[in-house]
């Protein structure tokens, strides 16, 4: 009887230690991988970027497009774009979801986009961004070369499956046009655990 307690006691203990070692674990990687994808954003990485997309993200666009859509929506015969300043506001302790493990981190940055030419078309794009990103977060650069549009109290979604080594992260867009993304391409239980748009 008293070597069954015993047993039971360091079964006990074993079991606590496991589970705090994953837990540290989670975190460990979790931090990990926004270190790398925070790289990867400021230096307009696409390719490592890329590395941290949900697979069924490929399934809707294929991977070599989406790189060349991006490379295009950052550089083309009109403007530059480039980031700055991309950091995260919070980083909350991984949530179990179903066979997920999931969290909701805050961030922001600002992105500096450069016109290559004067243009009628310029005026045009900095109401549009005004309209997408709101008045108060877009500025105009000195002698209207460009513009400097601040992200601010941004979300992104992290989630890591049970069989991959590393978190696919993306950003929070459930608020807006591409909503219906999110439903394809996050799992429902991560969606759940997260919580309201």
């Amino acid at each position: 009887m008293k070597t069954s307690i015993i047993s039971f006691v360091f079964f006990l203990a074993a079991a606590t230690l496991l589970q705090a070692q994953t837990k540290k674990e989670l975190t460990g990687t979790l931090n990990r991988d926004l270190v790398g994808y925070q790289n990867a954003t400021n230096n307009l990485n696409f390719d490592s970027m890329m590395f941290y997309m949900p697979p069924a993200m490929f399934d809707l666009l294929p991977k070599d497009s989406m790189i060349a859509s991006i490379r295009k929506a950052f550089d083309n015969e009109y403007f530059n774009m480039v980031m700055g300043g991309y950091k995260y506001t919070k980083i909350p302790k991984p949530k179990k979801a179903g066979n997920y493990h999931c969290s909701l981190i805050g961030y922001e940055g600002f992105i500096t986009l450069t016109y290559k030419s004067e243009s009628p078309a310029n005026a045009m794009m900095g109401s549009m961004m005004k309209t997408q990103f709101g008045k108060e977060n877009v500025e105009d650069l000195a002698d209207k070369k460009g513009l400097k549009i601040y992200l601010k109290n941004k979300k992104m979604i992290a989630f890591k499956a049970p069989d991959v080594n590393h978190w696919y992260i993306v950003e929070d867009k459930r608020q807006e046009k591409e909503s219906m993304m999110m439903d394809l391409i996050i799992p429902k239980e991560v969606l759940k655990v997260i919580g309201k748009k």
